[in-house]
This record gives structure tokens, C-alpha cells and sequence, in this order.
């Protein structure tokens, strides 16, 4: 066992003693390719990758249940000892939840069928669109909506989004860079077939741990990803899903 391992063993398990009536860490997640989506019937992806890590490290073995984001998400706000993996940090949630990360800056853009739509100058000029696709519950869904959008076609995931948008039920879908190219190929779609019609900007993926958790028990957890980084562990797990200067399906 590596040096640092024991040091946070030893922390967690004395973090847990005073959070013992919490019983086991619930850890939920949602199909988020390649951030974590099941494939063969196996739960994997950066997320996944680092979650796992971390309780490598810290001597812990949650299991990771996949739901859809809305139920995740309502879940991690009304039960207690739950956690989070990989949404995103927002204004509107960061007292809701205490945080460790940042794991991932992504890029989030509005999409349309190629020759469409044309590249849009501003996101207010996004209101005049008849509808656009969001995931339910989503940080894109509360962004929006939060900026006085009406036009919001809630949806359950990026599958649905990218059916439902080449089917034009809609002209125009919201959905992060990374997660578009996983989501065209499951689908058999060219990624030519979409254009990006506005960039927006996109805050960061983290662990999100309901506000009852011990605070020691987040820092230590933060102190795992912090090492995680500093010893060559998250780059390593990075290159994995995210190649530089490729694209396509990540093993």
C-alpha cells in the first residue's frame, strides 16, 4: 500500500466515527458518457475512474448506482449521506451542496442539424428558437431558465436530446462537447450531421456531498483528489478517456 493511502485510511475511518449513525456513503451518478455510462453491462468513465480511485485511497468501496439526473439529483437533495459524481458547480447549487474538485472543465454549446441554423451572435437571440433540448433538471435547464428562458424542452438524457433533434422535434439541443461525441456514435450519427451554433461558457465537474456529510469527511476526500493530481494518477486517467488530438469512442 502506497504511503499516502494509509495516511488517509486512517482519516476517513476517523472521520466516519464521528458520522457513524450516517451508515455507507450513497453514491449516485447518471449516464454521462464518457464521463460514466454503463457499457456491457459495467459502470466506467473519468468520473467513474476517479471516484474509484479516491476510494482506493481512502480504504472505502461505495457502490455507485446509475439513475436518471433528475432522480439522482432530487435524491442527493432530500437524503442524507449521498453523494454526488461529476455535476456541475453552479451559483444556484453551491449552498445546496459541499464540494471536492474540480475533476473536469468541459465546454457546453447549443447544437443544431447542420445547414439549419446559422451560427448564433448572442445566447438572447437562443429565445427566439422555438424550443431547445436540455436534460431534465440539468445545470444547462437551470442556466437557462434562470436567464428567462420559456423555449425549454425538458428531456430525460443526451440519447433522447439527439433522436429527438435529428427527428426535428425540435431545432436545436444543449449539450456538453465531451459528451456529444460518445452519444452520435451509440446513436450511428456523423459528427457532421450537427453544427454548434453558440458556445457557452461552462463551469466545472466535481463530487457534490449532501450538506448532513462531516466536513472532514469531504476534506478528506478532497485531500485523496488533490493527491490523485499531484502524483501523475489523474493525468494518466485523463489521456485514457480524453486522447489528445482524437476523438471517438474511449476504452
Amino acid at each position: 500500500m502506497r504511503s499516502v493511502d494509509g495516511f488517509f485510511l486512517v482519516g476517513a475511518w476517523l472521520a466516519f466515527l464521528g458520522n457513524a449513525d450516517a451508515g455507507e456513503l450513497q453514491v449516485l451518478t447518471t449516464e454521462v458518457p464518457p464521463m460514466a455510462f454503463v457499457r456491457d453491462g459495467k459502470l466506467q468513465g473519468f468520473c467513474v475512474d476517479i471516484v474509484e480511485e479516491i476510494q482506493h485511497r481512502l480504504g472505502q468501496s461505495s457502490h455507485i448506482a446509475v439513475m436518471p439526473w433528475a432522480r439522482a439529483y432530487h435524491k442527493a437533495q432530500i437524503e442524507s449521506n449521498t453523494m454526488l459524481v461529476c455535476p456541475k458547480r453552479t451559483a444556484e447549487r453551491e449552498t445546496q451542496f459541499q464540494w471536492v474538485g474540480p475533476l473536469l472543465s468541459t465546454h457546453t454549446n447549443i447544437y443544431a442539424k447542420a445547414g439549419a441554423i446559422a451560427k448564433l451572435a448572442s445566447l438572447d437571440q437562443a429565445k427566439r428558437l422555438s424550443s431547445i433540448l436540455v436534460v431534465r433538471a440539468s445545470y444547462s435547464y437551470q442556466n437557462l431558465a434562470g436567464g428567462g428562458f420559456h423555449n425549454l424542452y425538458e428531456v430525460n438524457n443526451a440519447a433522447s436530446m439527439v433522436r429527438m433533434l435529428m427527428a426535428d422535434r425540435a431545432p436545436a439541443m444543449m449539450l456538453e462537447r465531451q459528451e456529444l461525441d460518445e452519444v452520435l456514435i451509440d446513436a450511428g450519427i456523423a459528427p457532421q450531421a450537427l453544427n454548434s451554433i453558440f458556445e457557452m461558457p461552462s463551469p466545472t465537474s466535481n463530487l457534490a456531498f449532501s450538506s448532513d456529510i462531516a466536513p472532514q469527511i469531504v476534506r478528506q476526500w478532497q485531500a485523496a483528489l488533490d493527491a490523485i493530481k499531484k502524483d501523475g494518477s489523474y493525468n494518466k486517467l485523463h489521456d485514457k478517456w480524453f486522447p489528445p488530438q482524437t476523438h471517438g469512442r474511449r476504452h
